[in-house]
């Protein structure tokens, strides 16, 4: 070999060293929460539209935050972890402060909502999913989730798919605006509940002005449907002070319609007139214990859990009454959660039931 190749050759070996040197000590320097093979230099992006933020590093254990601003003036917070997977998605929706209710002459908020979940389940293994129309409830709901470690949190402004209230407790009860209300809060929870769906195995509903679980009772749910394969919605009573059956969107049965109750003159021979009727959650789980689940054909969602594969065959939230659709015609029964056990109809593993004897959770009353 010449003198020249021999001195180029080690050039070469020189500054190859060099090279590797350097990387190494340039990703030595990057926090051990950020993994190597996707080190990168955080930047903080400004986008309105399909937003693509690029997330940023939050803390030194491994968490990451972005805030995304969607079309027509949604936005949404998301905090993630880079080490744990959650397996439970728990989701709730707010109109503002007052959604949370009062206990006790105590106007509740935020805080006491979440002081209950980690009296339930493990934070870790938790993706908290919640969507607000108040832009003072969005900037103290991503401030007051900083003290709890869930593996996820997605918190969303979105002022509704109307003009007026979404989910304005003062008008709730009124008869006249039931329908055109229900139809938002369809919207809004399959808005935040595909938005924050990822790869979890179960999804929990709860009211934000429930203030009371029986201990245990997420965790029952839960066992239930490993038990049960073919259990793909459960919910529970509801009670509200002396009532003990608040949530009357829960029941086995059928309702009379505009065409009465729709039988042909063989099904009243077969004796199905004699079985009409509606039967709510008290009367059916009467006798039951807490081992047992209880068959329903309509569920409410005071609390509800959702296998989360449902939602992955499609299951949504009705936004119109879908009992009774014909074409061009609406129907006139199972709007929102009244419409879920009907719209899972063919899809695998999707009965629905409620949790039988003492099992309940409880509403507040103002």
């Amino acid at each position: 070999m010449s003198t020249r190749r021999r001195v180029l050759t080690a050039t070469i070996a020189v500054i190859c060293t060099i090279v590797i040197v350097w990387r190494y000590h340039d990703l030595s320097e990057v926090p051990a929460y950020i993994s190597r093979k996707t080190a990168y230099r955080p930047y903080n992006v400004s986008h309105t539209g399909d937003s693509h933020h690029l997330p940023q590093p939050a803390d030194s254990h491994g968490w990451f935050e972005v805030e995304t601003n969607l079309s027509s003036g949604v936005k949404q917070y998301t905090r993630s972890s880079t080490s744990t997977v959650p397996s439970l998605l728990w989701l709730s929706l707010t109109f503002d402060s007052q959604s949370w209710g009062k206990h006790n002459f105590h106007h509740r908020n935020v805080d006491d909502f979440l002081r209950i979940i980690p009296q339930q389940v493990q934070l870790e293994d938790v993706s908290l999913g919640l969507l607000t129309s108040s832009e003072q409830e969005y900037k103290a709901y991503i401030e007051a989730t900083r003290a709890y470690d869930f593996a996820k949190i997605s918190i969303i402004l979105h002022k509704g798919f109307h003009d007026g209230p979404v989910v304005d407790r003062a008008h709730r009860q009124d008869r006249a605006v039931q329908v055109a209300r229900r139809s938002e809060l369809a919207k809004l929870r399959n808005f935040l509940m595909l938005r924050t769906i990822a790869d979890e195995e179960h999804i929990l509903w709860m009211d934000a002005d429930v203030y009371r679980l029986d201990q245990g009772i997420v965790q029952r749910m839960i066992k239930h449907t490993g038990e049960r394969v073919d259990v793909g919605m459960i919910t529970a009573r509801c009670s509200q002070g002396g009532n003990d059956n608040y949530d009357h969107n829960a029941w086995r049965g059928t309702r009379q319609g505009p065409r009465g109750w729709d039988l042909n003159e063989q099904e009243i021979k077969d004796g199905e007139l004699a079985a009409q009727g509606q039967y709510h959650v008290p009367a059916i789980i009467k006798g039951s214990t807490n081992d047992d689940l209880v068959e329903l054909d309509v569920v409410g969602a005071t609390i509800l859990y959702i296998r989360a594969t449902l939602v992955r065959q499609g299951l949504t939230f009705p936004a119109h009454f879908v009992v009774g659709t014909r074409w061009r015609k609406d129907g006139w029964d199972g709007i929102e959660s009244e419409g879920l056990c009907y719209n899972a109809r063919g899809m695998e593993n999707s009965k629905c039931m409620v949790l039988g004897g003492s099992w309940h959770v409880e509403h507040t009353k103002g």
